[in-house]
């Protein structure tokens, strides 16, 4: 099962390094803890968009903040929020939302409510390792091992070698996760990469997670 020691230990292995513990006193088991704390993990599940770590929930406005002006009514992200994956007027997630404003901590739009999907960092999401396919457990190791690159080889050469595997099993990955999607059903990707930082249509809860 992948744990934070099987990550470190799966980027070293790509580095040619040999295996460490969580207490080793060595240089490129701190290295991995500095990539560890300064949320390398999330940060991959932001690039992978992957079906285990993606949450549904319907969201009601917040009534004690009133916009100045613009839309009318503010959606709070959830505090396990990485990423939106899309923006809905209706619970099937059939229609995609035309008029809104991502803002930072914040959704915006005319709604009473909104149903959002989006990738999760909880620890029943993103963050339980148990469901992490294979092939996303790669990426993630080699995204580690690209980032302690330059300070274990001492070398450019060696980040570039690493960046064409870390991107070979994200695409890898991603086309994994695309085939598990009912047919028919839009990739996420698209959405977020249409959406995303611009703004967005209408119709009427914050919390109903499903």
């Amino acid at each position: 099962m992948t744990s934070k020691l099987a990550i470190y230990n799966g980027a070293l292995r790509c580095l040619g390094e040999r295996k460490t513990t969580l207490t080793e006193a060595r240089e490129p088991r701190r290295l991995l803890d500095d990539v560890w704390d300064d949320d390398g993990v999330r940060k991959c599940l932001q690039q992978g968009q992957c079906n285990f770590a993606i949450r549904s929930t319907q969201m009601d406005y917040d009534s004690g903040i009133e916009p100045p002006f613009g839309y009318q009514r503010v959606f709070a992200k959830p505090d396990d929020f990485v990423r939106t994956v899309g923006v809905c007027s209706d619970e099937y997630f059939k229609c995609p939302l035309t008029n809104y404003q991502d803002n930072n901590s914040y959704w915006l739009a005319d709604l009473g409510a909104i149903y959002v999907r989006y990738v999760s960092d909880d620890e029943e999401y993103g963050y339980d390792f148990s469901k992490w396919p294979p092939n996303f457990t790669s990426f993630v190791e080699a995204w580690f091992a690209m980032q302690i690159a330059p300070r274990i080889k001492g070398s450019e050469t060696a980040r570039a070698v690493t960046q064409q595997d870390v991107m070979r099993l994200l695409r890898a990955a991603k086309a994994t996760d695309a085939m598990e999607e009912p047919p028919g059903e839009q990739p996420a990707g698209s959405w977020s990469r249409a959406r995303h930082g611009s703004y967005r249509s209408d119709r009427t809860p914050r919390g109903n997670l499903y």
